[in-house]
Parts: structure tokens; C-alpha cells; sequence
């Protein structure tokens, strides 16, 4: 947790500020941020919407193949 000082103002940790600096280039960018809670079935149909009804192949963070 961050220091706070008598201001009550608190103080922004490296990574803090790293992350606003990339949020910050996303927004100029153009870029909206979006994040969902969904069903696994949810997620299948949004996959299929966005990437089409082909079946292609893509890969998330941790390397597991997801197919729409």
C-alpha cells in the first residue's frame, strides 16, 4: 500500500505510473479499454463474432490454443 502522506494525496509506485503512461498512449491512440465478465458460452459467441465464423486459430497469454 502507498505511503499517504498529510495531504491526503496518495503517492503514485512506479508501476502505478507505468500503467497510466500506457493507458495514456492507448487513449491517444484512439483506444477504448473493455473488460467483460462472462459465461464460457458468452465468451464463444463474442470470440465467433469478432473473429468470424472461420476457424481460426489464435493463441492467449499463456500459449492455450482458443478456437471461436
Amino acid at each position: 500500500m502507498p505511503n499517504i502522506p498529510k495531504t491526503g494525496k496518495k503517492i503514485m509506485t512506479a508501476n502505478a505510473r507505468r500503467q497510466a503512461r500506457y493507458a495514456e498512449r492507448m487513449r491517444a491512440k484512439g483506444l477504448k479499454k473493455l473488460t467483460l465478465w462472462v459465461t464460457p458460452e458468452e465468451e464463444q459467441f463474442i470470440r465467433t463474432c469478432i473473429l468470424g465464423p472461420q476457424r481460426l486459430q489464435i493463441r492467449d497469454k499463456l500459449g492455450k490454443e482458443i478456437r471461436p
